[in-house]
């Protein structure tokens, strides 16, 4: 069986800020990620056509998952992060550390991006999850 690494989406970004201010709380987020070394890099997520700065982070331990939920929920107040556990299975955590299994990572081609609800651009490589039966 293929070993996975542990890796979370967020962002910090509110639907409801303007430009300026979800760029100061994009600063603030990588801010934070470099202070505590967590290893991550900037991409853009897509949900439902809405596209915004995420940082796609790879923790090394329990501690560093914590602290990206808690930087996610009580910090920027996000909905819910993108998490990848060490099978490869991705969820969708939410603030009350329920969860929902949305499938696994797979990559698409750019021009298909249009019918798809979500993706992560990360490095020009377009990814989206797909249930897995």
């Amino acid at each position: 069986m293929k070993n996975f690494q542990n890796v979370i989406i967020l962002s910090a970004e509110l639907s409801t800020n303007t430009f300026e201010g979800n760029r100061q709380r994009t600063l603030n987020l990588k801010g934070c990620l470099e202070d505590l070394n967590i290893s991550h890099k900037g991409a853009t997520g897509v949900y439902k056509g809405d596209s915004e700065v995420s940082f796609v982070c790879l923790p090394k331990n329990l501690e560093e998952i914590e602290a990206l939920k808690d930087f996610a929920f009580k910090s920027f107040k996000q909905e819910s992060i993108l998490m990848q556990d060490t099978s490869g299975t991705c969820y969708l955590i939410y603030e009350d550390d329920s969860s929902e299994i949305i499938g696994k990572f797979r990559t698409v081609n750019a021009k298909y991006t249009d019918v798809l609800d979500s993706y992560t651009v990360l490095n020009g490589v377009v990814y989206t999850t797909e249930k897995v039966a």
